[in-house]
């Protein structure tokens, strides 16, 4: 049996774990048990039968390479400045054609006379390798392949679109109700771990997203310029930021233990609309806290004081609409009633044994501890409820929001800012000194017309007749916990809603969050040169040299 073969099989298994059965009704006979059987369960599976067979979405790989066609699972841009890698992974977080990861890999490794700039995306819920989010994700690599900065500067941008089945169901409004079943899913993409030791043969997400950086890394750049190489920036969305925190916590506490950055294969992780509890995020920013201390602009390190660096830098963004329903009042109530009724799972090894499954309905929420109290992290005195974390998302939980968007004025009637007529163009294009950027579009919702299907035809996006509409905001820290893990909300003139992340004025962000991180050192258009120095993992934790630090106020 092959990999792939064996990864098919095994998905499959993990597909049809969840079973119904009604608990034995004792003390009837057997005819009435199988009038009863009959008249109310047959109908309720053939029901099941029919949704299942006829709206389920499929679960081999969208992208698979063949002899026929090895470079199934490319997408090329039409004019070559781009080139995007579809790797699929199965319900059981396992890739579903190995050969997927190897294609993405070359064309990094490949890349000769410029140097990759590699976005590495994991999509949300409802989303899937054949849905329109495809196309979306296309259309940024695309704009941000034509940047003047980032072409001048010799960056080849290469996509990595990382897919799962967050997707099950092809019936509008029904597929709702996969919510809690994606949710595993997602939860089970970030913590899958390989059976075999040979991640070329057989991988996890996790395994991917390590090789992807590790390319990048040992990519020696082509330019020696300052400030300018191979970078690897990675993006998730909704339940896709979930799977990325949870496999990013794993690379932060593994390189805390190695005592160097080395285990961070990853220049920069940014979600979006994070659809994951904030009980993770806590976590990091409460061992952020224990490893670092800001003092003036710096994180310094507590272990040895003698390393540190600027506070523009950090690991971690977390971007949230404040318009966003989905994460903001159905993620919570999903998350209650989850706790409250939880449903048992089968092992592989319970499937054969079983005879019947019965629903649990436990009290989750007291079993997982939900009203211990907990630590806010940045605060000495203050805690809060685990509930409190465990049924909110980042961007939804007051106590770890740590940076704040200010809207400094709008702009009317201006047609460019500093002779630039698009906003992601002027953020990307120069540094972001003061965490001050722009955006330049009425956020109307047109990018969902520009994408009915997966497929991306730039040529039938329309030109916008509306005009432009400048808008001018300054990202700034506030009075909470001050971490290289930047936690915020954002209006949604920015974002708007839970799937509005691919507007023109979220691609902006995008573009002004990678210049805060990157400042042009040296550049054709030349910028005003920025000292950067790189995010420093200190050897161990040692919290007697917290107090021989001297502590500062964050700045406003």
């Amino acid at each position: 049996m092959t990999a792939r073969d064996y990864a098919d099989s095994y998905q499959m298994r993990v597909a049809m774990r969840t079973q119904f059965s009604f608990a034995e009704t004792r003390g009837t006979s057997s005819d009435d048990k199988s009038l009863a059987f009959i008249s109310g369960v047959l109908p309720v599976i053939l029901t099941l039968l029919t949704l299942w067979f006829g709206g389920c979405t499929q679960f081999g790989p969208y992208h698979a390479n063949t002899p026929e066609n090895p470079s199934a699972s490319l997408i090329l841009g039409p004019d070559g400045p781009y080139k995007i890698a579809v790797v699929e992974f199965g319900e059981n977080g396992m890739a579903q054609d190995t050969s997927q990861l190897e294609a993405a890999r070359s064309l990094i490794v490949d890349t000769k006379a410029e140097d990759p700039l590699v976005i590495v995306y994991v999509h949300g819920w409802q989303n899937n390798a054949d849905s329109a989010d495809v196309c979306k994700f296309e259309h940024f690599i695309d704009v941000l392949s034509k940047n003047e900065e980032i072409s001048s500067n010799h960056l080849k941008v290469i996509g990595v679109y990382l897919a799962w089945r967050g997707k099950s169901l092809n019936i509008d409004y029904v597929n709702t109700a996969t919510f809690w079943g994606r949710e595993q899913s997602a939860h089970g993409v970030a913590n899958a771990v390989a059976p075999i030791k040979n991640p070329r043969a057989l991988y996890t997400l996790r395994d991917a997203v390590e090789q992807l950086g590790e390319a990048v890394r040992q990519k020696k750049s082509q330019y020696h310029r300052q400030g300018v190489g191979p970078r690897a920036v990675l993006l998730g969305h909704s339940f896709g930021a979930l799977v990325l925190e949870e496999s990013i916590s794993k690379d932060i506490e593994k390189a805390a233990e190695e005592g160097s950055g080395n285990a961070i294969v990853w220049d920069l992780a940014i979600t979006l609309n994070s659809a994951n509890d904030s009980q993770n995020s806590r976590q990091i920013l409460q061992n952020f806290d224990t490893l670092y201390r800001h003092v003036g602009n710096r994180y310094v390190s507590i272990q040895d004081p003698s390393k540190s660096f600027p506070d523009y830098r950090t690991a971690l963004i977390s971007v949230t609409s404040e318009t966003d329903l989905a994460t903001g009042l159905a993620f919570p109530v999903g998350s209650w009633l989850g706790g409250l009724f939880k449903v048992r799972l089968l092992r592989d090894d319970d499937i054969s044994n079983a005879s019947s499954f019965s629903l649990n309905t436990n009290i989750g929420a007291w079993q997982g501890g939900w009203f211990a109290r907990l630590p806010i992290p940045g605060e000495k005195r203050r805690t809060a409820w685990r509930a409190e974390f465990a049924t909110t998302t980042p961007g939804h939980n007051r106590d770890l929001i740590n940076w704040e968007v200010k809207d400094l004025n709008l702009l009317p009637g201006r047609v460019s800012v500093d002779g630039y007529k698009d906003a992601f163009d002027l953020n990307i294009s120069r540094n972001r000194n003061g965490q001050i950027f722009y955006t330049s579009e009425p956020n109307d919702g047109r990018e969902l017309k520009n994408c009915p299907t997966a497929a991306y035809h730039p040529e039938l996006i329309p030109v916008s007749k509306t005009p432009p509409l400048w808008h001018k905001w300054q990202l700034v820290p506030n009075a909470k916990a001050r971490a290289p893990y930047w936690i915020f909300t954002v209006p949604k003139d920015i974002i708007d809603g839970h799937g509005g992340i691919w507007s023109d004025n979220s691609i902006a962000l995008l573009g002004a969050l990678y210049r805060m991180q990157f400042p042009i050192t040296s550049s054709a258009h030349g910028a005003t040169p920025v000292k950067t120095a790189p995010i420093v993992v200190p050897q161990t934790q040692d919290l007697r040299q917290l107090f021989k630090l001297p502590i500062e106020p964050p700045r406003q």
